[in-house]
């Protein structure tokens, strides 16, 4: 993992997996302006460039989640769709500073419901990470891939996720693969530096067709892969980033779609079992008429 990265492009990169990690829509990360006390958007990703624009300034005392969590210093739950996404809610978190919240980091969540306990886990750590970048990001810049050499503070925290997680340019060479990504992927040696479509992960079904829809609409896609070397399902994620490329998660879920399958199966049967109870009784009930 050696490919150039900014203290911009890493808060970016920590944006997106919070956004893959709670399966959300799209993320941002607010900066409190010291002196106005204001909140200035400096990440946006998986988002319309019109509702970043909505976001770009936030008042303290508003009532929406990335300002409680500031005000709060704690993490916060809004269960609408403020942004006007369609999204389920929106999970905010402080980012750690100096002097108490230096700013928020915020996810658009798809799923109904408030994340569970796991999931604010992730994010609050992925705040409390990327409070080691948040100074040094200029306003709304993140996305655009600036060349500084990625600092050895993120290189463990980014390569030993547990999703994995890799990131091409818009020409789809690979500029960043974690260690989950690269054993899925196979090659026996770094994909850095290569084309992904000369891989063979690259000729996966399906992955070519999903990644450049991603990259042509602009924005984000989730869906379910099998992939042939270990017959595991993978649940992918691919966020489009405007003037660098697109981000690619993923995740093994292949006991949760089992267990999940199995559920429909038995919902299924008991349906089925009260069906046939329901016609037994309404036979009892004319054989006895």
């Amino acid at each position: 993992m050696d490919a150039g990265l900014s203290s911009t492009d890493s808060l970016l990169l920590a944006l997106q997996q919070a956004t893959a990690g709670l399966g959300g829509l799209g993320g941002l990360v607010h900066r409190r302006e010291p002196r106005s006390g204001l909140l200035r958007l400096v990440a946006v990703s998986g988002l319309a460039p019109k509702t970043g624009e909505a976001w770009a300034w936030l008042r303290q005392d508003e009532d929406t989640a990335p300002a409680r969590a500031v005000r709060r210093g704690a993490y916060v739950w809004q269960d609408e769709d403020t942004a006007g996404t369609g999204a389920s809610g929106m999970a905010s978190v402080p980012v750690p500073g100096p002097a108490g919240p230096a700013g928020a980091l915020s996810v658009l969540t798809a799923e109904p419901g408030e994340p569970g306990p796991a999931r604010q886990s992730f994010l609050r750590a992925v705040a409390d990470w990327a409070s080691a970048y948040l100074e040094e990001t200029s306003a709304l810049t993140a996305g655009f891939p600036s060349g500084e050499a990625l600092d050895s503070a993120s290189r463990p925290v980014l390569r030993n996720m547990g999703d994995g997680l890799l990131t091409v340019d818009e020409d789809w060479t690979i500029t960043f693969c974690n260690k989950e990504a690269e054993r899925v992927i196979g090659t026996g040696q770094s994909p850095l530096g290569s084309t992904l479509w000369d891989l063979p992960a690259g000729r996966v079904r399906g992955l070519e067709a999903q990644c450049r829809r991603a990259s042509a609409e602009g924005t984000p896609i989730a869906f379910d892969l099998r992939w042939p070397t270990d017959q595991r399902l993978y649940h992918f994620r691919l966020v489009p980033v405007k003037g660098s490329g697109l981000t690619v998660s993923f995740a093994d879920v292949t006991v949760q779609r089992s267990r999940d399958a199995g559920s429909k199966v038995a919902e299924r049967t008991a349906r089925m079992g009260e069906l046939t109870v329901g016609c037994a009784g309404e036979k009892a009930d004319s054989d006895g008429g």
